[in-house]
């Protein structure tokens, strides 16, 4: 990950301590949405997976529309 991506990963924690994981996982659809290297992706994947978030609704709904 990037700077700004990690960045942005570090908020996603406070988001998810505030139990707000609708947020967090529309977030990291985005951030994968939008990264640049296969390292990138794979790493943000990783945190989905950290977050808890790889099986919430809008989660999946975001990465049926990338294809994924």
């Amino acid at each position: 990950m990037n700077a700004s991506e990690k960045r942005e990963v570090l908020k996603l924690y406070t988001y998810k301590r505030m139990g707000a994981d609708d947020i967090v996982a529309r977030s990291l659809c985005t951030l994968i949405r939008s990264a640049r290297t296969e390292r990138s992706l794979i790493d943000l994947r990783k945190q989905a997976d950290v977050l808890e978030v790889t099986e919430h609704p809008e989660y999946l709904d975001c990465m049926a529309q990338m294809g994924a």
